[in-house]
């Protein structure tokens, strides 16, 4: 049932990124929402949860995008499983972890983009796209990151709560 809610989750945020990308925009960036989720699922749940779930949105959007297919997967994947690893070795409690590891999973991801396709010879403007685009929303989604964190964190400790009081 879990696993249907987060394909259900992920086919909504590729929808909503998709469709509507100008509602999300700050400043001319939109956040990579799909790597918010899945930085906080790799960062709770740990490194093969992490992948799987990074495998399964990575090929909804590989089918989406329909470019390359098996780019997106294999960098979900990979970028998932490195999450849930540092995850392990990090607080669970505190914010700022999962906050750090969304900014870093999110260079991580271009990075992995961008390499295949720099050998597969395509020239992008590596500076420029740092600063325009990978840096921004690597705070953006970060940002969001921190949000959805806390918000979890608290609906669980609320439903903890709610439980303890009814029993």
């Amino acid at each position: 049932m879990q696993l249907f809610l987060l394909i259900l989750l992920g086919i909504g945020v590729l929808i909503l990124q998709s469709a509507f990308p100008f509602y999300l925009k700050v400043a001319g960036v939109k956040p990579d929402l799909l790597t918010a989720i899945l930085t906080l699922y790799a960062f709770i749940e740990g490194p093969l949860p992490g992948a799987r779930l990074g495998f399964i949105y990575g090929l909804m959007e590989d089918i989406l995008l329909g470019r390359f297919l098996g780019l997106n997967t294999f960098c979900r994947t990979l970028n998932s499983y490195l999450v849930g690893y540092a995850g392990q070795w990090l607080n669970p409690e505190n914010p700022w972890a999962p906050t750090l590891l969304a900014f870093i999973s999110v260079w991580l991801h271009y990075l992995f983009l961008l390499l295949p396709g720099r050998l597969a010879g395509f020239r992008y403007p590596l500076l420029p796209g740092i600063v325009n685009i990978i840096f921004p929303t690597a705070l953006y989604t970060s940002s969001l990151t921190l949000i959805l964190f806390i918000l979890l964190r608290g609906g669980v400790s609320w439903k903890r709560g709610r439980r303890k009081a009814g029993e």
